[in-house]
């Protein structure tokens, strides 16, 4: 659910900072807009259909958004935003050899979690960064920029990898993964693939570079 809090500086489309009501209102539509997301194709929602289910008109809608794709957006930024708490939980665990196992598979579940409670927003950051467009290519990389960022930094902690591969990009690779993965726990249910299977498939191959490149 879209958060409210009296400090956000979010203005409307004619530059006006919003007060709390108007906030409010704004995190209302984009909730409709998440719901409709989950159950229905990008292009037959509509902005009358948006307003009426937030119980207000469209002109309502266009006082905070320019259009549907200016509020899918919004959307994206504020799932982006809320991705911190997969980066803070990288910062915080304990990569030491004792406690590593623990820590990669608390990440996975988290990984997997996330994607599913954003399935329907992430879906759309997804589909829009494969046609090219370069704010939502921006939001993703920023998303999971920072975890990779987190993830490397706790690596090289530990000293050299005896693999010689650079932390970062095996970060990189392996956040990348997560992320590919985590958005398609559908398709292998689909394929009759138990979920926990494949989660604890990522997590075995995760600890598995960390064990390899742990010690010259």
């Amino acid at each position: 659910m879209t958060t409210v809090s009296p400090a956000d500086e979010v203005r409307a489309v004619d530059g006006r900072v919003l007060g709390r009501r108007a906030l409010l209102k704004r995190a209302q539509l984009l909730d409709v807009l998440r719901e409709l997301l989950a159950t229905s194709r990008y292009h037959d929602i509509t902005v009358a259909e948006v307003a009426r289910m937030a119980g207000s008109v469209p002109g309502t809608f266009y006082q905070y958004f320019v259009n549907m794709d200016d509020a899918v957006r919004a959307l994206a930024i504020e799932v982006a935003e809320s991705a911190t708490k997969l980066r803070e939980l990288v910062r915080n665990s304990d990569w030491t050899a004792g406690s590593q196992a623990a820590s990669i598979d608390r990440l996975v579940d988290a990984f997997f979690a996330f994607w599913r409670d954003n399935h329907s927003v992430l879906r759309m950051v997804d589909l829009a960064t494969l046609e090219g467009d370069q704010e939502f290519r921006r939001i993703r990389a920023a998303m999971l920029n920072g975890i990779t960022v987190q993830f490397a930094a706790q690596r090289t902690r530990l000293g050299p990898t005896g693999d010689g591969i650079d932390p970062v990009a095996m970060a990189g690779t392996l956040v990348g993964m997560l992320a590919h993965v985590a958005a398609h726990q559908e398709g292998f249910a689909g394929w009759g693939i138990d979920v926990a299977d494949v989660r604890a498939s990522v997590a075995s191959l995760i600890r598995g570079w960390w064990a390899d490149s742990s010690h010259t």
